[in-house]
């Protein structure tokens, strides 16, 4: 019987204001909105489906062309949300991988 193997774990630092922050670890493998839905900070209304825009975060400006470029359906929902900013993603598109380890992503607030 082979024995399961566990998914590395990435940190990732999330900012709430500037002078608040702290730091989560995730399994990679699943989408950000997974990990931040499952702790419940953020809605993911649609589930995942690039629909909503409920799970919408800002990336930290070091990491915003680290990150695999948007698809069109997500480039879309950015387009029209209110209140939108070039550092902007959703984090339903965004899949965690160990080179992830780090990231800085702001929760949106009351702005959003």
């Amino acid at each position: 019987m082979k024995s399961s193997q566990v998914p590395p774990i990435v940190t990732i630092t999330l900012k709430i204001s500037d002078d608040e922050e702290f730091q989560m670890t995730m399994p990679t493998g699943q989408t950000l909105m997974t990990a931040l839905h499952s702790s419940q900070l953020i809605p993911g209304i649609c589930g995942g489906n690039a629909a909503c825009g409920t799970c919408r975060l800002t990336i930290d400006r070091s990491w915003i062309r680290r990150l695999p470029p948007m698809e069109r359906a997500e480039r879309r929902l950015i387009t029209a949300l209110a209140g939108k900013n070039s550092s902007d993603r959703l984090a339903c598109q965004i899949k965690l991988e160990p080179w992830m380890e780090g990231l800085v992503v702001r929760l949106p607030g009351k702005s959003f």
